[in-house]
């Protein structure tokens, strides 16, 4: 049987959690619904959220579109609903809303053997009616929740009883256990609580889950940003819709002192500034604009987004970024002219940076024009093709491939910047990610009470 690992609040370790119970239950990730800005393409050009591949990476299971049936990306005056890999366009609330129950009959047909990540909070009364994510898979497929407490912050108990007591008795009634996360002290401190709300609620305890030091999965949203310790500054610009920078976890392997800067005056002495993804480039343009008005005095890489943000020109006809059609001067470092169009580009791509060998991935609208091509492309979704793609110009370089830091030829671009970079393959990183959090896991949690709760 599938179980739901749900919580009261954004935030609380879902993810993490989720991510253990794969290696641990051997059943692959889902979420019906995710919202968020960092996204992956599947082997066959399929959209799908970044957290549920590194999900399945990191468990040696190949990312397919069927674990994130429903991807939402808010990107200003509308959202972007992509369904079962393919987007829908973008559109405003309440056409979403009206084509809701069309949209669960859809992804309901995702739902199997799997360990299931709701999203947000699972008693959210203006959502409850609404949630595909949590409550409504409860309701019709019957599958048993494990709640996750962050007690970091407090009040983990009285948002689990109330959360508890705000739901329907048929959604109630699926949650056997709770797991207490970023807990600081001994375990036997936090025990009366634990039995008070077992006493309360019928909710079993299944043990507790340290505060860990670092970050221990990238990043899933912009709450989530991270730091990096090495020697030498790299500064990421957290411009407004900010997006795929989970890639930036790669960076870990290198002697970059990552920080992530929203004011120009926090910027120090870099070795390298760099242009994130952008899912709304307008926006993130006019914030470096107001905000870091002498960006072209530093060492540069743009991302996508980032990338086109650097361009002469970026021209939307149809609207596609933010709900109306524009047209703005870039930052105008590189020639090219960036064109927005509504076919979007997903795709997963191998080529090569001067003779040596990389794998990304694109998921793009913008396609530009005039570039000088630092990348050879050579594959796109198992397909020969011969494209090029980047530009440079003296300590500034574009491109518009993501996860391109995690390839060794990323060591070779870094070094121009002074950086040194050995960077573990993507699927290897998330491996030993997710072990070393099973490791933690499974000292720390009640294992046959869980497995119990699942087989029942």
């Amino acid at each position: 049987m599938s179980v739901i690992v749900a919580s009261t609040q954004s935030g609380a370790g879902k993810s993490l959690i989720t991510s253990s119970l794969v290696r641990i239950l051997g059943k692959p990730p889902l979420k019906v619904q995710n919202i968020s800005l960092n996204s992956y393409s599947t082997e066959d050009g399929g959209e799908i959220a970044f957290i549920q591949a590194f999900q399945a990476m990191g468990n040696k299971i190949k990312p397919t579109r069927k674990l994130n049936p429903v991807l939402i990306k808010y990107m200003g005056n509308g959202i972007e609903v992509i369904l079962n890999g393919n987007s829908l366009g973008v559109l405003n609330y309440q056409d979403y809303v009206s084509i809701l129950p069309d949209i669960w009959f859809s992804a309901r047909n995702a739902i199997g053997e799997n360990v299931i990540e709701s999203a947000g909070g699972i008693a959210e009364p203006n959502y409850l009616e609404r949630d595909i994510s949590g409550t409504l898979i409860a309701k019709e497929f019957g599958f048993p929740i494990i709640l996750v407490l962050d007690i970091s912050k407090g009040g983990a108990f009285a948002s689990a009883y109330g959360a508890y007591n705000m739901l329907p008795e048929e959604v109630r009634t699926r949650i056997k256990g709770f797991i207490i996360n970023k807990y600081l002290g001994e375990e036997k401190f936090v025990e009366p609580a634990c039995k008070w709300l077992e006493t309360k609620t019928g909710m079993k305890y299944l043990g507790s889950i340290p505060l860990l030091e670092e970050k221990p999965i990238p990043p899933e949203d912009s709450e989530d940003i991270f730091s990096i310790n090495g020697k030498k500054e790299v500064d990421v610009i957290a411009y407004p819709f900010m997006s795929n920078f989970n890639e930036f976890y790669a960076l870990k392997f290198s002697d970059a002192y990552l920080r992530f800067v929203r004011r120009e005056e926090e910027i120090i002495d870099p070795y390298l500034v760099i242009l994130p993804g952008s899912r709304n480039v307008f926006e993130s343009l006019a914030w470096i604009k107001k905000y870091f008005p002498k960006i072209s005095r530093y060492p540069l890489l743009g991302i996508c987004g980032g990338y086109q943000i650097m361009n002469s020109e970026i021209s939307d006809p149809l609207g596609m970024e933010s709900g109306l059609p524009r047209s703005e001067k870039g930052l105008s470092i590189f020639n090219g002219k960036v064109n927005i169009y509504y076919d979007k580009i997903v795709s997963q791509i191998e080529g090569f940076f001067d003779s040596l060998p990389f794998k990304g991935y694109e998921i793009r609208r913008g396609r530009v024009s005039g570039n000088r091509g630092i990348l050879k492309i050579v594959r796109r979704n198992g397909h020969s093709t011969l494209e090029y793609d980047g530009d440079f110009h003296d300590d500034k370089v574009g491109i518009s491939v993501h996860g391109f830091l995690f390839s060794e030829a990323s060591g070779k671009l870094l070094k121009y910047f002074g950086l040194t970079h050995s960077p573990t393959q993507e699927e290897e990183a998330y491996y030993e990610a997710i072990q070393k959090i099973t490791e933690i896991v499974k000292k720390r949690i009640y294992l046959d009470e869980i497995k119990a709760i699942v087989e029942s």
